[in-house]
């Protein structure tokens, strides 16, 4: 157990009626506070609605690749981004990824990359790599730019930079986002982890 930007973090991987069996003891035991964010394999919500308080749910995937995409047209456009941009990244995410916590300044990111249009930053994402593996977090496009291979663009430079020091590439994305899955898959992608997060309701 962790605690990540100020709240703890439980992640378990096996059985997930296991897990919750042991989640559920640590609860018991004050072990586990509210609010805390709790990670397992993939299951029905239901199973665990019958013992915790949910605020909110996700269901999610680990990706990854041990291969970079060659690069294409457009790919030149990615620039490592400095920390004279941190406003600039953090008024995209407001606008394309509200729910991240992965803003600049947060411990663990390392470098941003993104694409600027006419001066304007209208795609980010950043490398939080840990313990030899490549991560890559908050890739966001601007609302009004989707679709122009801006997103494709950064996240095969971030795939490139961060397999120079790792021999894999992993990133995170929501079960229901079946467009970001479709061009990650395209990238080079494979299925990895399907995964639920719960975050237990404060009083």
């Amino acid at each position: 157990m962790t605690k990540d930007v100020g709240r703890f973090r439980a992640c378990g991987m096996g059985d997930p009626v296991d897990i919750i069996g042991v989640f559920a003891r640590l609860r018991a035991s004050g072990e586990i506070p509210d609010g805390s964010m709790l990670e397992l394999p993939r299951i029905d919500l239901a199973a665990l609605e019958a013992h915790f308080d949910i605020e909110r749910h996700e269901h999610w995937s680990i990706l990854w690749t041990r291969a970079a995409h060659p690069p294409t047209d457009g790919d030149g456009s990615v620039v490592r981004l400095s920390q004279e941009d941190d406003a600039e990244i953090d008024a995209l995410l407001d606008l394309a990824f509200p729910a991240t916590h992965n803003r600049p300044g947060r411990p663990g990111i390392h470098r941003w990359f993104g694409v600027r249009e006419g001066g304007t930053l209208v795609a980010v994402g950043a490398d939080r790599s840990v313990n030899g593996v490549g991560y890559i977090v908050a890739v966001a496009v601007h609302p009004s730019r989707r679709g122009h291979g801006f997103g494709a663009a950064v996240t095969r430079r971030l795939v490139r930079e961060v397999l120079t020091d790792s021999d894999l590439c992993a990133l995170g994305v929501v079960a229901a986002n079946q467009r970001a899955r479709t061009l990650y898959r395209r990238i080079g992608f494979s299925d990895g982890i399907d995964l639920t997060s719960i975050i237990l309701r404060l009083p």
